[in-house]
């Protein structure tokens, strides 16, 4: 079985700031969304 590799990446500055501001608020993404709506229509569950 494969090893994880890990993987750190520093950012500093304006890259820092731009990418914790894209994931605090992503671009819209229309197939994004349609795809995480109609997998949260599944409705599946593990018990």
């Amino acid at each position: 079985m494969a090893k994880p590799i890990e993987l750190i990446t520093e950012l500093h500055g304006k890259d820092a700031e731009r990418f914790v501001r894209e994931l605090e608020n992503p671009t819209p993404n229309p197939r994004r969304d349609a795809t995480i709506r109609r997998a949260r229509e599944l409705n599946i569950s593990f018990d």
